[in-house]
């Protein structure tokens, strides 16, 4: 909720600079002690181990966060009109749905047919 307001912006964006440090040494942790946790990133949606494939989803999200952190421009919900804000939220609900589409299309493509009668 911090990064979403202009005046907390910047407290938001170091608590997500640690947030994802910290998800970083877990990673790494977890890796070197040979850990099988599931990530369950978006809870029962998709069923995720940590491991290689994470570090590539970590320095993304660092990539985004540091041109969020270095940019010049003012970020917060106050600062766009609400139909740009309904878009906003709009295009991450489908990109989620996209997401889960692509981890399970090999599981909704096998699924039993119903015969016909």
């Amino acid at each position: 909720m911090l990064i979403i307001f202009k005046k907390t912006s910047f407290y938001g964006e170091v608590i997500l600079f640690f947030l994802i440090l910290s998800f970083f040494i877990t990673a790494i942790y977890s890796q070197i002690k040979r850990l099988q946790i599931s990530c369950n990133c978006f809870g029962e949606l998709s069923d995720e181990k940590l491991g290689k494939s994470t570090y590539p989803r970590i320095v993304f999200l660092f990539i985004l966060l540091n041109l969020l952190f270095f940019s010049k421009i003012e970020v917060g919900i106050t600062t766009y009109s609400f139909e740009k804000n309904f878009m906003l939220c709009f295009a991450s609900i489908n990109i989620m749905i996209l997401y889960y589409l692509s981890k399970n299309f090999k599981k909704l493509t096998t699924l039993r047919r119903i015969p016909k009668s």
